[in-house]
């Protein structure tokens, strides 16, 4: 019996600590190209959203529905040359769901669909850029609706992250009177359907 319960230390403690430590998988390819597999791979339906740094190829994208449960997956990139790793982390999502491992094959997929040479900015690194004028940051993806502003409320996400999220996608919204009263009586804050009003004046 003693040996038995000491069994089951070990092996519980097996389970957590491939829980808590991240997998990886490392791609023939620059990171550069890497990372627009990423943001291939986690664009919707699959992803309810993705929050997507670019400038430090790092991000959190969240799956699963209320029936499911919400689940929660950080990826960062690391590497040189055309080398890249990626590492995905998060909660363990249960025997059914596999999630880490469908981002994997994902972003394979995806990186097959892009070219190894990736358009160059039209900003080049030594250019001067004259005194008050600023750099937009290009916004891409499926272009967001008031039916996906509702879903990111409902998942209970921050303001900041929501106005993030709306900052670097496309807008397609609908913002009559009767519109922005629906949003305010679900919940929305008036930081959020101001960050619309602004998204869909570009």
């Amino acid at each position: 019996m003693k040996r038995t319960f000491v069994s089951m230390i070990l092996t519980f403690g097996a389970v957590t600590s491939g829980i808590a430590k991240p997998k990886e998988n490392t791609y023939p390819a620059s990171c550069d190209r890497v990372w627009v597999a990423v943001k291939r791979a986690t664009a919707p339906p699959h992803y309810n959203f993705a929050q997507l740094d670019d400038a430090q190829k790092k991000g959190i994208v969240s799956t699963g529905n209320f029936a499911t449960g919400k689940r929660i997956l950080d990826i960062t990139l690391s590497g040189t040359g055309n080398t890249c790793t990626v590492a995905i982390g998060g909660i363990f999502s249960g025997l059914v769901h596999n999630d880490k491992g469908d981002l994997f094959d994902r972003i394979k997929s995806a990186l097959v669909e892009t070219p190894e040479s990736l358009p160059e900015t039209n900003v080049q690194p030594n250019t001067p850029i004259a005194a008050g004028s600023t750099v937009s940051k290009a916004v891409s993806g499926t272009p967001l609706t008031n039916a996906d502003m509702l879903k990111l409320k409902a998942a209970e996400l921050s303001d900041e992250l929501i106005i993030n999220k709306i900052k670097a996608s496309p807008a397609n919204y609908r913002l009559d009177t009767s519109d922005l009263v629906e949003l305010k009586q679900a919940g929305l804050s008036d930081a959020i359907i101001g960050a619309m009003i602004q998204a869909s004046q570009r």
